[in-house]
């Protein structure tokens, strides 16, 4: 077995694995996001990220249900194109070419005071992030009162400050939103069930 006799060499090798355990450390921090989803804003969610696997944690610190619904965008759409429809007149359907998919990317939901982990695979894209859940008093998705969010995806990102938009008024809600809803809360219905066979396990 070798042995270091040298003090030098010990402080080196100390020097050496400590950086190793720091990076490995800081690595593991950036694969990490903690989002809290409040009434009615996203809060610690950027709004740029390098893709990768991340496990996204949502802690609904609102007094209403909450969901951080993940839909990925077309190629070539932006998220202004989509929310200048979100507030748009009401069309006769939903404009072709804007979501990927026919359904969601990923959807966290949380009742209030709950936490829900998950881990996610974001690849190189456009996203959009919303809470698709009506608020009683007004009637509106919470999207509509400003849980909604970009999220663009790249190798070269780098960090930004997350960006939660304003009320968007009392404009009725499109035929597009109204499919929103109805994809988030197909996911949601299938968790729903999921949870509720478990519970009986």
């Amino acid at each position: 077995m070798a042995v270091v006799r040298h003090p030098d060499a010990l402080v080196v090798l100390f020097v050496v694995g400590l950086l190793a355990v720091t990076h490995s450390s800081s690595v593991q921090a950036q694969q990490a996001t903690s989002i809290s989803m409040q009434d009615f804003k996203f809060v610690g969610l950027p709004t740029r990220m390098q893709p990768g696997t991340y496990t996204w944690t949502v802690a609904n610190q609102g007094q209403q249900p909450h969901v951080l619904v993940l839909a990925e965008l077309q190629a070539g759409k932006t998220f202004q194109d989509l929310y200048a429809v979100l507030n748009g007149p009401p069309t006769a359907g939903p404009p072709p070419g804007l979501l990927a998919g026919d359904t969601t990317y990923a959807d966290l939901f949380a009742e209030p005071s709950k936490r829900l982990a998950k881990p996610i695979t974001l690849h190189p894209g456009n996203y959009i992030a919303f809470c698709p859940i009506p608020d009683p008093a007004s009637g509106k998705p919470h999207f509509q009162l400003g849980m909604i969010q970009e999220l663009r995806v790249r190798a070269d990102a780098s960090a930004a400050t997350p960006v939660a938009l304003p009320d968007t008024g009392a404009a009725a809600p499109s035929t597009l939103a109204l499919t929103l809803v109805a994809l988030a809360g197909a996911g949601l219905l299938g968790g729903g069930v999921l949870r509720r066979k478990a519970r009986r396990v």
